[in-house]
């Protein structure tokens, strides 16, 4: 799987095998079986305290994540899996694109700033593995950005931002249907 792939995806990650979670139950041993009717009140209301578990489809046959929630604020960058395994995948692939350039000479405008070579080079290492996570449709866009005012002169290092946008997750869908007296 793509570190960008939710667990959730039906058509990917189907957790029963012939053997394994094809009868469901919850940690106390209780059969989500025998919850009847009120079984989707109960995943509901899991769900909202942003517990984990798996969980029939109707319609399809199997078993699935409810969720790909951290123990975060659903607010926070880091509210699920797939978003941190991104970033983390992110922080690892810049630091080995950068890492073999600490030490290297960097150049200087007349006013002290960076010189665009200088930007264009570090900028490049960044974006190459970047461009990479685009291509892999693991992150939807990205910008490197280097402040060229930035007064490396002074405190030896140079500060590289890096701006992400990343895939989303269908975690509902809502299909409005309904008979019209015309198709416009």
């Amino acid at each position: 799987a793509k570190v960008s792939d939710s667990l959730t995806w039906r058509n990917k990650f189907n957790a029963q095998d012939t053997l394994e979670f094809v009868t469901l139950a919850f940690a106390n041993g209780a059969l989500q079986s025998a919850s009847g009717s009120g079984l989707n009140g109960l995943l509901t209301q899991l769900d909202l305290y942003r517990y984990i578990f798996l969980m029939p489809e109707t319609g399809l046959n199997g078993s699935f994540f409810n969720a790909d929630h951290t123990a975060s604020l659903i607010s926070s960058s880091y509210a699920y899996i797939a978003d941190n395994r991104t970033i983390d995948k992110e922080a690892r692939g810049l630091r080995s694109a950068i890492i073999g350039s600490l030490g290297a000479p960097l150049t200087f405008n007349t006013d002290g700033t960076l010189a665009p070579d200088t930007i264009d080079f570090f900028a490049g290492l960044c974006d190459s593995f970047l461009n990479q996570m685009i291509a892999n449709k693991e992150i939807s866009a990205s910008k490197t950005i280097i402040n060229p005012a930035q007064n490396v002169q002074a405190t030896g290092t140079l500060t590289i931002a890096v701006q992400n946008i990343q895939t989303g997750v269908a975690r509902n869908i809502i299909i409005n249907i309904g008979f019209v007296a015309a198709i416009s």
